[in-house]
């Protein structure tokens, strides 16, 4: 089955920032939805100009393949970034300094600024790349907690696919004032419900994957020596063909304590600055709970939480085959 676009949304030109997993299903379902999108990647060569999402497999499935067109792919920011109405940076935050530099001369007055995963202090870096005067030209600031879905590009700038949504989204944003106006433009721009948090703190401490993947990875290939290969039934023995559907206890182990670290960060400074509002600083188990809501279908424990989640379900361990082995991958 393949979608219909919608109708079309009154929020002007948006524009993507970053190739990965994340932009190519955020310039897809926008461009889908009848939204001007453009790109601003690194390789605009490899990109198509019609995009495709599958949603196979994932709770979006009934919504059948989803189709759009982009307006305009470029890897300068002059050519894309002035007319833009809202910019999303749509990459890891160790990049956002360096994409906001890049695009921050070129920002009109009254832009929407936002991340699609705004954990790293997103709004630190945004300060510090466009300083007091080009900030005067953004109307609003906002970040979400976690990215919409968790998801991968199939065949780079042509295909992608959704593994699991959200239920649920979380936006910080600037002047806090406006925090219903932001959650307003995330759910128009997602068609996910979003609820705020009170501050962009509480994205910061509440890091996902950066702390999800060392500690699945080390359970998984803490015996390697920087040489060894595996093959594929060394790796199902140990449970590591997938990254969830098999997340085992010492992974939960792993998990925890590097969790409790960002809870101790969190209880310190609540210490010293009691009226501080962390509260959506929870515990891991608690977050993706919060976030993926009825598609854990186990919440007894992290363990089970991890292992139950739908969202989770198509997590393969990525690997690139050599020889006759496997070898851990960073792609």
């Amino acid at each position: 089955m393949t979608s219909t676009s919608p109708h079309l949304l009154a929020v002007g030109i948006v524009t993507i920032c970053g190739g990965g997993n994340g932009a190519h299903v955020a310039a897809v379902y926008l461009a889908f939805k009848g939204v001007r999108v453009q790109v601003l990647t690194r390789q605009p060569q490899r990109w198509s100009q019609t995009l495709e999402l599958s949603t196979t497999g994932s709770s979006w499935e009934p919504k059948g393949t989803i189709t759009g067109r982009l307006s305009l792919v470029s890897k300068h920011a002059k050519h894309v970034v002035p007319q833009s109405d809202v910019v999303i940076l749509a990459a890891p935050a160790n990049v956002h300094p360096l994409i906001l530099e890049h695009v921050a001369p070129y920002l009109k007055k009254g832009v929407k600024l936002g991340a699609l995963f705004a954990q790293g202090g997103f709004d630190w870096a945004v300060q510090k790349a466009l300083g007091e005067d080009r900030l005067a030209n953004v109307d609003l600031l906002f970040g979400l907690q976690n990215i919409p879905w968790i998801c991968k590009s199939t065949k780079y700038g042509h295909k992608c696919r959704i593994i699991g949504p959200k239920q649920c989204l979380y936006v910080a944003c600037y002047p806090v004032e406006r925090k219903a106006e932001a959650a307003t433009l995330v759910q128009t721009l997602f068609d996910i419900p979003c609820k705020t948090v009170a501050n962009f703190l509480n994205l910061t401490l509440t890091s996902s994957n950066q702390i999800i993947h060392p500690a699945r990875y080390y359970a998984i290939f803490r015996d390697w020596d920087g040489k060894k290969t595996y093959t594929l039934e060394e790796l199902e023995k140990r449970n590591g063909l997938t990254l969830y559907a098999d997340f085992d206890e010492f992974s939960a182990e792993q998990l925890t304590m590097l969790d409790n670290e960002l809870q101790q960060v969190k209880s310190a400074l609540l210490h010293r600055f009691p009226a501080l509002d962390l509260s959506d600083v929870l515990p891991m188990g608690d977050r993706v709970v919060k976030h993926y809501g009825k598609d854990v279908s186990d919440r007894s424990s992290l363990l089970q939480i991890f292992r139950t989640n739908l969202g989770y379900a198509g997590c393969a361990t990525p690997l690139t085959e050599v020889s006759k082995g496997g070898l851990p991958s960073s792609r």
